[in-house]
């Protein structure tokens, strides 16, 4: 780096070959005062497994993307600014002795497991330096990024819903709540609402939450200006919906039932007829 905070051309042509490794490459990736830090492998905690990922730390943003390994290329999965992001250690909760940590940032946070527990504390270390060089000053932050965005609970440890216990399955689907992380069936996290710190689309929340923001008479915008409150869009299903869906899940239960009982009867008259002296 030189004084004025501007990176050789050798340091730009790094960041150039890091974004031609992406089938979907950001515009503006290569910008005079990006330099290249650190690259590595990391398996992310998602909804159902865990999933390698290719991480690159900049000394302004965090970029991964997922592998496609009959090209050898990448397809991009998140660019996080360094200022909104912040690290937790996961060594005294995670089974995965002591090689995973999260990342806490207002748009999306997941966990992050490495191979060895000194790969771990490196990527910690690396990323924490890196991000409070780029942290505002405490009167200059963006009150967006005082709110974070939940890890998700994966779907291996959440079977049932949160609030009413009843179990998942091929009808009764898990939702997760924006807000929160945790797992609810459809009629426990019935509201859609806009949440700022993840975008301008209304996601899905819980009972809980969506009474939690409630409580609060005026939501304050960006710009200091207050907004009406949040409001649900709209229920999943009505009661009429609800009540027509379960009638059609309990006949298709009759015929199940119906079907299989014929199945058997058929089945003992075969087996009588194969027995000696049956005309």
């Amino acid at each position: 780096m030189t004084m004025r905070g501007v990176v050789s051309r050798q340091e730009r042509q790094k960041v150039a070959e890091i974004r031609d490794l992406f089938i979907n490459p950001p515009k503006g990736f290569v910008q005079s005062h990006r330099y290249f830090v650190k690259e590595g492998i990391l398996r992310k905690t998602c909804r159902r497994t865990l999933r390698t990922r290719h991480f690159y730390l900049f000394n302004d943003v965090l970029v991964y993307g997922k592998p496609l390994y009959i090209t050898g290329k990448l397809i991009l999965s998140q660019i996080l600014p360094l200022e909104t992001i912040r690290l937790k250690d996961r060594a005294d909760q995670d089974n995965e002795k002591g090689r995973s940590f999260a990342v806490l940032g207002p748009s999306k946070s997941f966990i992050l497991t490495a191979e060895t527990h000194e790969e771990k504390i490196d990527w910690m270390l690396q990323i924490t330096q890196a991000s409070q060089k780029q942290r505002p000053s405490q009167g200059e932050i963006d009150q967006t990024f005082e709110v974070e965005a939940p890890v998700w609970v994966p779907n291996t440890e959440s079977l049932n819903c949160f609030d009413c216990q009843t179990q998942f399955g091929l009808v009764n689907r898990r939702h997760h709540c924006r807000a929160c992380g945790r797992c609810f069936c459809a009629q426990c996290s019935p509201y859609k609402v806009v949440l700022q710190n993840i975008g301008s689309d209304a996601v899905r929340i819980c009972k809980e939450c969506f009474d939690r923001l409630r409580d609060r008479s005026r939501v304050v915008s960006q710009d200091g200006e207050e907004s009406e409150p949040m409001t649900p869009l709209k229920q999943d299903y009505s009661d009429e919906e609800t009540e027509n869906f379960s009638k059609i899940i309990n006949r298709l239960e009759e015929i199940f039932d119906q079907k299989t009982n014929q199945d058997g009867v058929q089945d003992g008259a075969n087996a009588r007829s194969s027995e000696p002296g049956w005309i």
